[in-house]
């Protein structure tokens, strides 16, 4: 009734909940055929008989034939047959209902690899730390040594190794910082 009233042009103003109201009582007059309709005439959907399944398989067998010629026309050194990439060997369907069980030991069990490389590089990368973050790592140390309850041999025992630490991570900003010829560089590189 109030939308019949906006298209006379009696109320031109609307607010957000009306239109959605104007939205949802559209939507229930509209049937699931005349959508299907639409769809069918815009041809945004494929034909489909009244048992919902595709016209014929011969679609899928000149769309299979278009796909290799679409394939052959790449020009791909290594290309994978459409037929095995449709149909993979290794993707198998089941209907087998498992127990909790064994989708725990299937999922927990460790199978050793049987083609393990020997010369693979199992070494851990070691992340660069900079010679800021070493000099404040040492500052936390003495924060961290100063809390606990040491007696006066211990504590400067402690102070003085992490001022040794200090004087050498120094030393070695101080070398990064200097500037050298190639050959040296290449040097340092090197070992």
């Amino acid at each position: 009734m109030a939308s019949r009233k906006y298209e006379c042009g009696e109320n031109n103003k609307i607010d957000v909940l009306t239109a959605i109201k104007y939205i949802a009582h559209a939507w229930k007059e509209i049937s699931s055929e005349m959508v299907h309709n639409c769809f069918k005439y815009t041809e945004i959907l494929p034909v489909i008989q009244d048992n919902e399944e595709l016209v014929s398989n011969d679609n899928d067998n000149e769309l299979i034939k278009e796909l290799h010629m679409d394939i052959e026309a790449l020009c791909l050194r290594n290309v994978m047959d459409l037929d095995n990439f449709i149909n993979y060997l290794e993707e198998s369907n089941t209907t087998e209902i498992l127990t909790d069980q064994e989708i725990l030991n299937l999922t927990t069990s460790v199978v050793p690899e049987e083609n393990q490389n020997d010369n693979e590089d199992n070494s851990v990368e070691i992340c660069q730390i900079t010679h800021n973050e070493a000099l404040n790592t040492v500052g936390l140390l003495e924060q961290y040594l100063f809390q606990q309850d040491f007696g006066n041999m211990a504590r400067s025992e402690h102070d003085e190794a992490l001022s040794k630490l200090q004087r050498a991570i120094r030393k070695f900003q101080n070398a990064s910082l200097r500037q050298v010829d190639l050959e040296a560089f290449f040097k340092l590189v090197d070992s």
